[in-house]
């Protein structure tokens, strides 16, 4: 009997002990998709996307800031809060009209998961310039309208080679 009692309390106190367990703490998203470092973005609002956090308990959202300040403290400071997790890796945010960006300027962005019980990640920074005409004169070149684009299926007999034919 002592030998049941013995099994049942040690099989309830790993029970206990694994439903009380708490998980990983948050880590922060990775800011490394776009706008990536120091990357020129060619329009006022730009999509802000990043890598998903991971750990936590529960769902995750995200708190953006942009400033044109590296401390964030800026009155010109834009603030986006309970943006929920999108797909299985990347959330993104577009920047809304109201809140569009000054063109010629640099900007500062930063990223954060918070989850379900309000547990905050750490913060994952980085920065990009917005410049609306760059793809105009790219390297000094013109770009000029496309005239026509043509695509082969491949099933053009001009496309088709073949490679056991000696002749």
């Amino acid at each position: 009997m002592k030998v049941i009692s013995t099994v049942i309390f040690v099989t309830l106190f790993i029970s206990i002990a694994g439903c009380s367990k708490p998980s990983a703490p948050l880590t922060a998203p990775s800011l490394k998709n776009n706008p990536y470092q120091d990357v020129i973005v060619t329009t006022t609002q730009p999509l802000m996307s990043f890598f998903n956090a991971k750990f936590g308990e529960g769902d995750r959202t995200y708190d953006i800031q942009i400033d044109i300040e590296p401390t964030f403290t800026s009155d010109k400071l834009i603030e986006y809060n309970r943006i929920p997790e999108e797909k299985v890796h990347i959330t993104s945010k577009l920047v809304e009209a109201e809140d569009a960006l000054q063109d010629n300027s640099r900007y500062y962005w930063r990223a954060r998961a918070v989850d379900a019980k309000g547990n905050k990640g750490p913060w994952d920074s980085s920065r990009f310039y917005v410049d609306t005409k760059a793809d105009d004169s790219f390297m000094g070149m013109v770009r000029i309208p496309v005239e026509s684009i043509e695509v082969s299926s491949g099933f053009n007999p001009k496309n088709i080679y073949d490679l056991d034919d000696p002749g």
